[in-house]
């Protein structure tokens, strides 16, 4: 009983530490925004595309990770 009772608070735990962190996924990153810029020393600027669009244009750019903050495509999950 012991034994179930630490695996269920084990998950609620891992589970709420993933909702806290940055979006790694579609659903939860609705509340960023899309960044880009002109080359890689300017500025970074939103362009005001919904995720699916600026995952899709990272992809014709850049080809990485949409939530890593290289290449000329980011989606900035704090939105900063």
């Amino acid at each position: 009983m012991k034994r179930i009772l630490g695996t269920l608070l084990f998950l609620v735990i891992a589970g709420t530490i993933y909702l806290v962190l940055p979006c790694r996924n579609a659903v939860l990153a609705q509340s960023g925004c899309c960044k880009v810029r002109d080359s890689f020393s300017a500025q970074w600027r939103q362009n005001g595309l919904p995720f699916e669009a600026c995952k899709r244009l990272n992809q014709q750019q850049d080809g990485d990770d949409v939530f890593a903050r290289q290449g000329l495509v980011w989606w900035d999950g704090k939105c900063s």
